[in-house]
């Protein structure tokens, strides 16, 4: 047991130093280093989760647990240490009243820690390239740097924020590079992220560009089950389902909407990224018959509330859908469009 939490011995001195702190903490230490239910709880959108995670990294952190992993270990290159260390880092990043220099320091210290120690499993220095870029769009997003890079003059931007773009963005693609990207948190995270330091289309569209990473970051679960669905069925629709993360494929998935969609159809799909802007991709047919996306940027307001500025909108295109649909025959639609 004392192995497989400190990383020491059973012969060692300091299963006899530790021996009763170890067995008070084993179940906090268990979770905290095996168990990603507390990462689940900080990144579920309910709030009660994610308090509750909150919760427990403050008795993490009150109890000097990383301290003392480091003091009974000598603070070795082991595969734990690698997650304990991960695991100190979303205690800074999300106890943090505000991401300011000297906690965004000490995140990209401990990254590089994480990411030089040979032992560290794959998905911990996945999270290790996640956290270190995280901290260079927190710097961009305080200098305000972000919202030129979505405005349509980016002539406003520092080199030194050039330079911490640049740095995110390789980050980001480094973690996905080494991550078998799929409908996991951390996927979904990388592309979201990748997305706000990409920018705008400008009327370019390809697998990298912001609205594909959107798309390609959303519903991965809910496209593989329709592929596995419509297999048998309609192979047109199955190939839309099969291509809308855009790996391979490009612009493909656009064409074969073009060929599908009436002139004038939108398609929206809007994201959160984790630090808190809203991410929305938006591909219309227009009269010559060319699918076009373009992706906007919202940033967070803190004078507004949740009701403003989601329920009140979602009321407004619920009333718009229905006076649409009113009188149409659900057969004729079915027939027509699915």
């Amino acid at each position: 047991m004392c192995y497989q939490v400190c990383g020491a011995t059973h012969n060692s001195h300091c299963w006899c130093q530790s021996r009763s702190y170890i067995a008070f903490y084993t179940p906090t230490v268990g979770d905290l280093v095996y168990g990603e239910s507390v990462n689940s709880s900080l990144q579920n959108s309910f709030s009660c989760f994610y308090e509750d995670a909150l919760d427990y990294y403050r008795k993490i952190v009150s109890s000097n647990l990383f301290e003392t992993y480091r003091h009974l270990t000598n603070d070795r290159p082991t595969s734990i240490g690698a997650k304990i260390t991960i695991r100190e880092i979303r205690c800074l990043c999300h106890l943090a009243s505000e991401l300011d220099s000297e906690t965004r320091s000490r995140v990209t210290g401990l990254c590089d820690k994480v990411k030089a120690n040979p032992a560290a499993e794959t998905v911990d220095r996945v999270w290790a390239y996640y956290y270190e870029a995280a901290m260079e769009i927190a710097a961009l997003s305080q200098s305000g740097a972000l919202r030129v890079i979505w405005s349509l003059d980016q002539r406003g931007i520092s080199d030194a924020d050039n330079q911490k773009l640049h740095n995110a963005r390789h980050l980001l693609s480094s973690a996905a590079a080494i991550h078998a990207i799929g409908s996991d948190i951390l996927s979904r995270l990388i592309l979201r992220n990748l997305a706000l330091v990409t920018g705008p289309e400008h009327g370019c569209t390809n697998s990298s560009s912001a609205g594909a990473l959107v798309l390609s970051s959303i519903g991965q679960s809910f496209r593989q089950l329709m592929v596995r669905s419509l297999q048998k069925g309609r192979s047109d629709l199955s190939d839309i389902f099969n291509q809308s993360d855009f790996s391979e494929t490009g612009n493909g998935i656009l064409d074969k909407l073009a060929q599908m969609s009436p002139v004038n159809w939108k398609y929206v799909a809007a994201t959160l990224c984790p630090s808190g802007e809203l991410l929305v991709t938006s591909i219309e047919k227009d009269s010559t018959g060319k699918m076009s996306m373009a992706t906007i940027l919202e940033e967070p307001k803190m004078t507004s509330t949740v009701y403003d500025d989601v329920m009140i909108p979602l009321d407004v295109i619920i009333n718009e859908s229905q006076t649409q649909l009113f009188g149409m025959d659900p057969s004729t639609i079915s027939e027509q469009y699915v």
